[in-house]
């Protein structure tokens, strides 16, 4: 089937109905910004594609964060309840664990035996959500979608699941429109490559090095943020954090 793109301003203009506003922040220095989009985005069922015990999930993002296929991770979660198996998913979806948590607290034993038997450390670095999401961002091979920018023609790959969870416009985007194999949009700004390439690292990292800025780029991706309505705790300024 013939993949179709869409034209994201028509979109802006069409359903979103927004009005603009530029609101200068000062960017956290940490990853909360992004935890709080992927936790509100695991109670969001619109895009939900797949169900682990009646709980709905994102198929993708689950066999991303433990690196099992889903018919696998649903057969060793088949002995579980599905409380011990919430809280389970609350960790994929943010890297969360319950309040007061202790190996040694007997209603967290369930839990506890769940990551035994995925073979999960939560010890080993690998496994935290803010490397593992890092990762993701580096695996171009798992990128199904794209944004063209609109001065060179050039593609920006991303997941479509990123700009879902992390975009409001993309999220207004994906729930309105029909077609489901829509594999690209095009931005009609005056936005260089530069600045939208940074924009995508900084929905998968939450952070952008601070050499990488100087005014011309700070304002487009102060812009960028704005027009593409990301978490309203999360904008830009020169004290950016450095990996």
């Amino acid at each position: 089937m013939q993949k179709k793109g869409y034209d994201v301003l028509g979109l802006y203009n069409k359903h979103v109905k927004i009005k603009s506003q530029k609101i200068i922040r000062i960017l956290k220095i940490n990853f909360n910004c992004i935890i709080d989009d992927f936790s509100s985005f695991f109670s969001n069922c619109k895009f939900t594609d797949n169900a682990i015990n009646g709980i709905k999930i994102h198929r993708f993002l689950v066999e991303w964060r433990i690196q099992r296929s889903i018919a696998v991770i649903k057969k060793i979660l088949k002995e579980f309840e599905k409380p011990d198996i919430y809280k389970f998913l609350v960790w994929i979806y943010s890297g969360k664990l319950p309040k007061k948590f202790s190996p040694y607290r007997e209603n967290h034993k369930n839990l506890i035996d769940i990551f035994n038997k995925f073979e999960i450390s939560l010890d080993d670095k690998k496994n935290n959500f803010q490397e593992s999401i890092k990762k993701l961002f580096l695996d171009e091979k798992s990128k199904d979608f794209s944004i063209i920018v609109n001065q060179t023609n050039e593609k920006i790959q991303v997941h479509k699941l990123v700009l879902q969870c992390r975009s409001k416009l993309f999220q207004n985007m994906f729930e309105s429109i029909e077609e489901p194999n829509i594999d690209h949009v095009q931005d009609y700004s005056k936005r260089s490559k530069e600045s939208l390439q940074l924009l995508i690292e900084y929905l998968y990292t939450g952070k952008i090095e601070s050499n990488k800025l100087n005014r011309k780029i700070k304002s487009q991706l102060e812009d960028a943020a704005d027009y593409y309505q990301l978490n309203e705790n999360c904008s830009f300024d020169y004290y950016i954090g450095i990996y």
